[in-house]
């Protein structure tokens, strides 16, 4: 598993394993991976300090064992967390895990040492997913103020879905290089599985058609004009059949298959990509044709 984690992640880990051997602990707790995070000098440490979880107010709240052991393994919920992690970036389109998707991990849930010692420092769990999820949107600083009452009530109307449409900004701007508009949150509630997504289906409507019609409405020629749109079509449908693919995997603990379905996950990214920048010409080429013929009109 050790691939799937970026450079910070790693550099947390390893600082994380320092941190339970100089506190004499018998393993590396999820405690100690917030006790990393809250000292790194990246920007997820920042935020946590910011909102008041720096590593000494972390260290204050922890015991100390008796251990001596130098190198310290994962508790079984470290484990886990990481996993939970895996699955948290996968969810919002990263491949490897960052310093961010461990902690949206820790606090997934609202029991537990960490998540107790977190709302000990004043800080909810919901508002530290909150400030996560905006620092990964590039949006307001986590220092801002939010009206805690009204954040609680939009979680709880859009449950499970939350995190996916609090994170769009940032996945529309690095997969399509424009920022997200309400299209993009429309599609995001059309999915089969929602309830828009079903009274849509009532009507006729499919997520293609819907992504089809907003694509023309942006301006930008559709994809159903590209003599390739079938290879294309079928190159999302192998990524998103891959991506859950890999998430079961990292369920089972089956690593060594997720690390293959990655890098096939891989191939058909780097095919996809050939497809857009074939469409991209297509359509230049066409702009460049009628600009001509109207040069020439005139």
């Amino acid at each position: 598993m050790h691939d799937y984690f970026e450079d910070d992640a790693r550099r947390l880990l390893n600082v994380a394993r320092e941190e339970a051997a100089t506190l004499g602990s018998g393993a590396i707790g999820p405690e100690h991976l917030l006790l990393a995070a809250a000292n790194d000098r990246n920007a997820v440490g920042r935020m946590l300090r910011e909102l008041g979880i720096d590593d000494e107010r972390v260290r204050a709240r922890m015991s100390r064992g008796s251990h001596s052991a130098t190198a310290p393994e994962f508790s079984v919920e470290t484990r886990e967390a990481l996993s939970a992690a895996l699955r948290k970036a996968l969810s919002l389109g990263d491949d490897r895990i960052g310093p961010h998707h461990v902690i949206l991990a820790l606090a997934s849930e609202d029991d537990g040492p960490v998540p107790q010692m977190i709302r000990r420092l004043g800080v909810s769990c919901e508002q530290l997913r909150s400030s996560v999820l905006r620092l990964l949107s590039g949006q307001t600083a986590p220092s801002e103020v939010v009206h805690q009452a009204q954040l609680d009530a939009f979680h709880d109307l859009l449950g499970p879905m939350y995190d996916t449409i609090a994170s769009l900004p940032g996945l529309v701007q690095r997969e399509f290089a424009r920022p997200a508009d309400e299209g993009d949150l429309l599609l995001a509630l059309a999915a089969p599985e929602n309830l828009v997504g079903r009274a849509f289906a009532r009507l006729g409507l499919t997520t293609t058609n819907l992504r089809e019609a907003l694509v023309s409405e942006r301006g930008v020629p559709s994809p159903a004009a590209s003599s390739d749109d079938g290879d294309s079509r079928q190159l999302a449908e192998r990524h998103a059949e891959l991506r859950a693919a890999i998430a079961d995997a990292v369920d089972g603990q089956d690593f060594e298959l997720a690390s293959t379905l990655r890098d096939e996950l891989s191939e058909v990214r780097a095919l996809a990509s050939d497809h857009a920048a074939r469409r991209d010409r297509e359509i230049l080429a066409s702009a460049r044709s009628r600009l001509g013929k109207a040069n020439a009109e005139h």
